[in-house]
Formats: structure tokens, sequence, C-alpha cells
């Protein structure tokens, strides 16, 4: 149940005031279709779910939020995946069967039901969807003027009419409590640390009790509510049950006795463990929240008092985190970048003169190369060093997403190549540290190629003063002058002459000639290629400037408010050549291809075939070819 999470529901408008319940909310308690000897009755007028939202939610919601960067992730990631997350769940439900009184009476009538007891303030439409699984959620629609629900087809043939009524009562929960933002975020997510996933999903088990909370309200009966849960974790139906809530709660304080076992594997669950939801919801049905939510005045247990329990209860199968919590991220990436730097400085036994600048520039103080000589040269200095990695990686692996810990490694690529290349032994330093910060290959990877187009750039300058750029004054040809202006290395020279000079011979007019020369930059910078990355962006943003000069000069220069060509490249990447609905090539294939969307931030292209435009698939720019006469260039690159 409810592995499909909700998505926010801020759009929907707060529920109605006492005075504005309409009339047909007004009813009398409603027989249950699970036993004619149970009533259910709607809360009381004016009811505000956000009452019975558990307190532990509340607290654990309201620290993370004073974390802003982290909100700010958790709203990026929320808005990439709204959109996506919405279109999946309508397909599920156009899939399946829209709940219809003259056919399912009795699921439509529980629907009906729902929405008096918890005088819903929006139209639930009920959907059924063939499957197995005990899976259920709701969501508003699109437009927020209506909820909508799907249950599948294996959940309702497991649970009793009333049993389902908690059910439904639970996911409506999550859309009233406006759950979804914080839901669906995986260890392995590069932009959040293992700390911050461990609080969020200690934040989505509170929100689960929330939302049984709401279940219980909607069935008045913690006995069915309890055995809707059980049956829904076990898979057991009536045919072996005679249920005892209380006996299944029991089951939580035998847990409780191996707390001590507890580690950071169970505190990974986004739901809380069935045995405590069970004991929770005894604790809520006994409470005045619970009363008052009927109007009733006779309870068992304070608000205040069943809160407490329901949080030492979360507590006891929480791992104690306080030593990685109060651990400083911020000194230990310090100590372990300059650390590591003095690793992969002393794993050749030889210190450079390039790599003791490189020390210098990192933290502003005095380093002798004699001094360092002599320390990289003992034993025990380089195992203080491990030590003091060791530590540093264990607070850092847990606090930092993966990201920032990649640019602590890039930092580690940089100081291996500031000597002028990589050694073995230094490669072998480098994946160590690899694995000290937890950073997957495909990750650390990338932050190697980083690092080395960035010391292609500095480096680019000085090469490119070794050989001319190619034939002719760049004063007079445009050609000659956007490679000059592009500084690139003297490896990369032979080929982008050889290039202009194909151009040139073929007599193609100026800016068609400059839309070939970007054409062939995007397929020569790929992994491997002739131009780096670097190379190409940095080719691409000169021939833009040029021409952009050419034609200011001539007086036919483009005026536009929108960001230049050679800006979005600047930070972008070539990717920012691509437009949607433009035709491109792939490959060596002369196939046509659609372009369907483009990513700028993950430098991707999404593409699919001009005859097929259903099968998507994202590729990386320098996959593709731009035909120079056709497709959507810069308007500096206009005729």
């Amino acid at each position: 149940m409810d592995t499909n999470a909700p998505v926010p529901s801020s759009s929907l408008p707060p529920a109605p005031s006492a005075g504005g319940v309409p009339e047909r909310l007004a009813s009398p308690p409603v027989v249950s279709p699970a036993s004619k000897s149970v009533t259910v009755a709607p809360v009381v007028p004016g009811f505000d779910p956000t009452l019975v939202r558990c307190a532990v939610e509340t607290h654990v919601h309201e620290l993370m939020w004073k974390d802003e960067d982290l909100l700010r992730r958790i709203t990026a990631l929320d808005e990439e995946r709204k959109k996506a997350r919405t279109q999946q769940r309508v397909r599920l439900m156009t899939d399946g069967y829209r709940v219809d009184e003259a056919i399912t009476p009795k699921l439509h009538n529980l629907g009906r039901m729902l929405t008096r007891i918890l005088r819903l303030g929006h139209p639930l439409d009920l959907f059924v969807r063939a499957g197995y699984e005990h899976q259920a959620f709701c969501l508003p629609s699109k437009k927020g003027n209506r909820l909508v629900m799907c249950l599948h087809s294996g959940l309702i043939a497991s649970l009793s009419s009333q049993e389902l009524l908690f059910v439904m009562g639970h996911e409506v929960g999550h859309a009233l409590l406006t759950h979804g933002e914080t839901l669906g975020i995986d260890f392995d997510n590069p932009y959040f640390s293992p700390l911050e996933v461990l609080r969020i999903r200690a934040l989505e088990r509170a929100q689960e009790i929330s939302c049984d909370r709401i279940g219980l309200l909607a069935c008045q009966d913690v006995r069915v509510a309890s055995s809707a849960l059980f049956k829904v974790n076990c898979g057991l139906t009536d045919r072996w049950l005679s249920f005892d809530e209380t006996a299944y709660s029991r089951h939580f304080d035998e847990l409780s006795s191996m707390a001590e076992f507890i580690d950071l594997a169970d505190a990974s669950e986004t739901h809380p463990i069935m045995p405590l939801r069970v004991k929770a919801l005894i604790a809520f049905a006994k409470s005045e929240l619970y009363a008052k939510a009927f109007g009733k005045s006779g309870w068992t247990l304070a608000s205040d008092e069943m809160e407490l329990h329901v949080d030492n209860m979360l507590e006891v199968l929480t791992p104690d985190l306080s030593e990685l919590e109060t651990g400083k991220e911020k000194e230990a990436f310090n100590q372990f970048l300059i650390d590591g730097a003095l690793l992969v400085i002393a794993a050749d036994g030889v210190v450079d003169p390039q790599e003791v600048a490189w020390l210098k520039h990192l933290t502003n103080d005095e380093w002798s190369r004699e001094e360092l000589t002599a320390d990289v040269s003992r034993p025990e200095y380089r195992q203080q060093l491990e030590q003091r990695l060791n530590a540093c990686a264990e607070v850092l692996r847990f606090k930092l997403p993966e990201l920032k810990r990649a640019r602590l490694f890039r930092a580690m690529c940089e100081v291996a190549q500031s000597a002028g290349g990589i050694l073995d032994a230094e490669g072998n330093v480098l994946e160590e540290l690899q694995q000290k910060l937890g950073i997957r290959l495909e990750i650390a990877r990338d932050a190697f190629q980083a690092a080395q187009e960035a010391q292609d750039e500095s480096g680019d300058e000085v090469d490119s003063q070794s050989e001319p750029p190619a034939s002719g004054d760049a004063s007079t040809d445009p050609m000659a002058e956007i490679f000059s202006r592009a500084n690139l290395s003297a490896a990369a020279l032979p080929q982008v002459a050889a290039t202009l000079r194909e151009l040139r011979s073929r007599n193609l007019p100026f800016p068609e000639a400059v839309r070939a020369l970007i054409s062939w930059t995007i397929t020569a910078s790929r992994p491997k290629g002739v131009l780096t990355a670097a190379q190409g962006r940095k080719l691409a943003v000169s021939a833009i400037k040029v021409c952009r000069e050419l034609q200011e000069d001539s007086g036919s220069g483009h005026k536009s408010k929108a960001t230049p060509a050679d800006k979005k490249i600047q930070e972008f990447g070539l990717v920012a050549l691509f437009q949607k609905g433009e035709t491109v090539t792939r490959g060596e294939s002369n196939e046509p291809y659609v372009v369907v969307a483009v990513s700028p931030s993950k430098g991707r292209v999404f593409i699919a075939p001009a005859d097929d435009v259903l099968t998507v698939e994202q590729v990386e720019p320098h996959e593709l070819w731009k035909d120079p006469t056709e497709g959507a260039w810069p308007p500096e690159l206009a005729d």
C-alpha cells in the first residue's frame, strides 16, 4: 500500500469552514457495508485534517525546512518529476476502470461514503487497475478541483469493505496533508547526502502515521484498521485469521528489545514497521484528538500524551546518528582536500614544483619543496594522512551529496595532473580516494574529465603559440580570426587547419561555412575526439563572436533581449546549439531525427526518428550532425 506516493496537493483549496459546509455533507451516521452493527459518522463540520498530523512529522518537517539549501534541492527535484509522475499515473488510470455505480455499486458507495465521512471539499473519482500488488494512491486532478484515487484489484480482493475504507482514507490523507514533495528520493541520488535521505525517510515514516489516523477516521474501528494493515503487510486473508490488534501490537514490544541492533539500513525504510503502526493507531483511537474529531467529550489519553507515546515508538527504532550529525563537514572537507592532495603528491615520492604551486594556490600558505620531500618520504607521515583521511571521509560520505564529494575528487585529479601527467602510482591513489569518498565510477570519470579539460584550457593559450592556426591573415580572413581567438592546443591544430582548408576549397558563403565549421566542431568534440569538450565550446563561441562583430560592422547586427548564443554555449556547452523541433542526423547515418526536447543542464538532447516520433531516446550533442543549410541556428549565424 502506498508504494506509489501522491504528488503535492498544494493546489487544493483549504478545507471548508464550519459555516461553508454544503448541506449534503451534514448527513446522519452511515451504516458500514462491512458490518450491519457498525455505524460510521461524518467528522464534525469544519473539521481540519491537519489537526491529526503526527507531531513527529511536524517537528521533522520544520527542522528540515530550516535548511534552505536542502529545501531548494527538494523543490527543484519535485518540479522536475511532477509532470512525469502525473503523466505516469494518468496512464495507470486510463489503463484501468473508472468506477461506475451501475457496474460496481459497492465500490461506488464506498467512494461516496468516504467523501461524506471526511467532508471532502472536492469530488472523488475512483479507478481500479488490474494488479496483484497491494497498492493505491490519491492525487489532485490537473486543475486541482477533484481528487483522483486508484486502487489495485489485488488490494480490493484481499480486504473487506470497511478495511478498504481505511485504506482509501489513508490515501486521501496524503492529498489532504499535501505530502509528496519529499517522496521518491533514493540513496543513489547525487544531489542528496545519505544523512539527508535518512532524515527524509524519517519524515516519510511519520507521514504514514498521520495518514493512518485519517484512515481510522474513515473506518472508525481500530480493529478493522489494524487488520487492513496486517493483511497488506503479510498477504493473509480472513480464511486464516482471528485477528487481535492488541496481540499484534505486542510484536513491536519484542522488536523494541532489539533496538541496539537497529542500523542505518532499518532507518532507510519509508514506512514504519506494521506492529508500530498498529500500536500508534490504538493510541490514537483512545485520544482526545480522535474524540474531538467526532464532537465527543470522553477520551482516555490526552493528545500530548498520545503524541509522546508515538514519538517514543518511532525513536526506539531509529539508530543513533548523533556522532555523524555533530561532525563538521566544512572542516572535514578542507582537511580532506589538503591531506588528499598531499597523499597524491607523495604517491611517486617526488615533489614537483607545480605540485607545490598548486598547494600554495589552494591554501594561501607557504609550502617548502624540501620539507615536503622529506615528509612524504616517511612512512609514518603517510600513515597519519591515511588516518585523517578516513576520519574525514566518514563524515563526508554521510553529510555531503555525492556531487559535492565529486568536487573534492576533481581537486585530487587536478593536483595529480598539475605536474604534466598521471603516473600509475598517482592513479592508484586517486582510485583509493574515490573509494574513501564513496563516489560512483561514472561520476568519478566525469570529475576526472572536467579536471582534464580545465588543464587543457589553462595550457591552450601557451600551446597555441607554437604553430600558426592556419594560412591566411586573421585581420582579413574571418575564418582565420575564429581559429586565432579560440587559442586551441597545438595537438588539435593540424586537424583544425585541414578542416579550414577543406571549407575554403568549397567556396561556401561565409555564414554557411561557419555553420559547417560548427557542425564539424560538435562531432569532433566527442570523447577521445580531435577536440575536447572545452575546446569545442571555445571554437563555437569564437565563431559566433566573430560573426556578430561582422554583422555589427555592416550595420545589420541582430538585436535581441535574449541571452546571446555565445553566453549560452559558455554556460551549457554545445547542447545550446540544438532546439526543439529541428531535424538532425545521427552518427554516420543519414536517417533524419527530430529534436523532441533539449536539457541544457544535463547536456542531453532528446531525439526521435522522423517517422516514429514516439520512440524517444536521449543522446549527447556530439552524436548528432546539424546540416549547415537547415535547422535552427543562432541569429548571429544567419545569412
